[in-house]
């Protein structure tokens, strides 16, 4: 008798438990792939999930910097979505190593200048892509060495593409 109680038991908690089914159908902030939050207004994460735009909003978040390719776009509805939660939405469109050029680490710095003291979100799908333009920024043009560049990248989630950018670095 008290195993069958035991499990209605279970079964009523599991049931009237609204935050653990509520957590599994909305999730938070904390699964996105590398989430950090570095100085006090920037954050730098991999892709988050459909509806989680709207969670960095509340959380004051003003300007998103997405750095996934064009293509890996085409099937997201991420500029929508962030303009409807009443943030700026910012693309630079890093496909490859090709892409990790002056050029973009200047849009990319001039992009930051201008969210100024604002909560910036800078995502790709994982964050490596976010550390490599940090690293070219801070050595093209926050006059940071080498080794000081790449370890500002690694902050923000630099890795399979570290070679690249110390090649990029010391030609």
């Amino acid at each position: 008798m008290s195993k069958v109680f035991t499990g209605y038991l279970l079964i009523a908690i599991c049931l009237l438990s609204p935050g653990i089914h509520a957590e599994s159908q909305n999730p938070g902030l904390d699964t996105i792939v590398n989430l950090q939050q570095h100085a006090d207004n920037i954050y730098s994460a991999g892709q988050p999930a459909q509806g989680l735009f709207t969670e960095f909003a509340k959380q004051g978040v003003t300007d998103v910097i997405n750095l996934r390719s064009h293509e890996e776009m085409k099937t997201l509805a991420e500029e929508a979505e962030v303009l409807e939660a009443g943030m700026r939405y910012h693309h630079i469109s890093i496909a490859g190593p090709g892409d990790l050029n002056r050029d973009n680490a200047m849009q990319f710095d001039q992009l930051l200048s201008q969210a100024g003291n604002e909560n910036t979100l800078i995502h790709c799908k994982s964050s490596n892509r976010v550390g490599a333009l940090m690293a070219l920024r801070a050595a093209w043009l926050q006059n940071k060495n080498g080794d000081e560049a790449l370890a500002v990248g690694k902050q923000y989630g630099l890795s399979s593409l570290e070679p690249v950018v110390r090649k990029i670095l010391n030609p």
